[in-house]
């Protein structure tokens, strides 16, 4: 029995001892619990969009400034593929100068929306080998090289708390660069009708 305890122990320890190290037979130098894919070569592959939104209105005296706390629903894609849909960082409005013209809050002053657009599966919540097949079968890895985005469409919240639709439909060259995760796209004012 005391033969038994000892092979037991020392079983538990070596076992507890290779677990904790980051080297042996299930150990994946490739893959890290976060929103990034690595590449085999352990390069993080490009994942993100960064870009600035202002919405823009002309209330008859010039062009205004679009107030709503956040931007929701902004459609991406990169070369015709869906990359996403996407909200802004929320602003605080109460700090803003603004009046209100028709439905819309205006501004004077520049309402700078800042998106990171990470790419994000459509279906991140897979629970059959078949979803994760289907997801390494159509996942994309862009590559060093040239592409074009293309922001769909998007919502904000009017005056009277209604929810407007704008098709912008600005399509966007970007260049992504070896070794590079991410990439900033630019400054857009996208005008809104009142």
């Amino acid at each position: 029995m005391k033969k038994l305890i000892i092979v037991f122990l020392a079983l538990s320890s070596f076992l507890l001892h290779n677990c904790s190290e980051n080297e042996g037979l299930y150990s994946n130098p490739t893959y890290y619990n976060e929103s990034t894919i690595y590449s085999a070569n352990n390069k993080a592959d490009f994942r993100e969009i960064l870009c600035i939104i202002n919405l823009t209105s002309d209330d008859g005296t010039g062009e205004k400034y679009v107030v709503s706390p956040q931007i929701n629903e902004i459609v991406f894609t990169v070369n015709d593929n869906l990359w996403g849909k996407f909200s802004t960082s929320t602003i605080d409005t109460s700090t803003v100068n603004y009046y209100i013209s028709g439905n819309l809050i205006l501004s004077n002053q520049s309402i700078n929306y800042p998106l990171v657009a990470k790419f994000i599966p459509e279906n991140d919540t897979l629970t059959l080998a078949g979803e994760y097949a289907n997801l390494l079968l159509d996942f994309s890895v862009i590559e060093p090289g040239t592409y074009l985005c293309r922001i769909e469409s998007l919502k904000f919240t009017d005056a009277n708390s209604d929810t407007i639709s704008v098709y912008p439909h600005i399509t966007i060259p970007f260049e992504v660069e070896d070794g590079a995760i991410s990439t900033y796209i630019g400054t857009f004012n996208i005008p809104v009708n009142n």
